[in-house]
């Protein structure tokens, strides 16, 4: 059996794999003194250049510390947009594609975020999100006009953003692989 291209070999101990020189040559990985993939590492196999790379950079979630004076509570999972207004830290607003109130998405929340609370966004990696993507793992997420939400449709208004937000993740029906795109006016 040949790997073809996206097949996915995770390596799932408790402690790191110790592969042999061999074994690393064979999934045509570079060999170093030490060099053996650990606990939780994605490889995956591209076609492009018929190797196993590790891609586990791409999961590992990036987040960043923000601050929410929207007035509210923004809640766990949501899209949000991330400027700065000359505080200490960055500011939150909920992410919309609608003509009236599109802020583009840079990220989605951790948890729950208090007004005049501070938490945390994810702005890469494997996000979770407030909404189930069960049965549609591998389809674009977009930016939804509902403020804070994603969709599978593309907004197609006139005046609306379409940006891909993500890809739909497996692991959980509410995962997503978090790569916010630049957004699109529909005109």
């Amino acid at each position: 059996m040949s790997p073809s291209n996206g097949d996915v070999l995770t390596m799932g101990t408790n402690k790191p794999l110790m592969l042999s020189s061999a074994l690393l040559q064979a999934l045509q990985m570079p060999v170093k003194d030490d060099m053996s993939p650990f606990n939780g590492d994605v490889l995956s196999y591209l076609t492009t250049n018929n190797r196993w790379e590790n891609t586990s950079y791409i999961l590992v979630p990036q987040v960043i510390l923000v601050h929410n004076e929207t007035g509210s509570m923004i809640g766990l999972g949501l899209a949000v947009n991330i400027y700065y207004d000359g505080s200490v830290y960055s500011e939150i607003q909920l992410a919309c594609a609608s003509t009236a109130t599109g802020y583009e998405c840079h990220g989605i929340t951790v948890s729950s975020i208090d007004n005049y609370g501070l938490g945390y966004v994810y702005i890469s990696g494997i996000a979770y999100t407030n909404q189930s993507w069960a049965c549609n793992t591998n389809k674009k997420v977009y930016l939804s006009t509902t403020a804070g939400q994603l969709t599978l449709t593309p907004p197609s208004g006139s005046g609306e953003i379409e940006q891909v937000v993500g890809i739909a993740a497996g692991g959980s029906a509410y995962n997503i692989l978090l790569k916010p795109e630049v957004p699109i006016m529909r005109l």
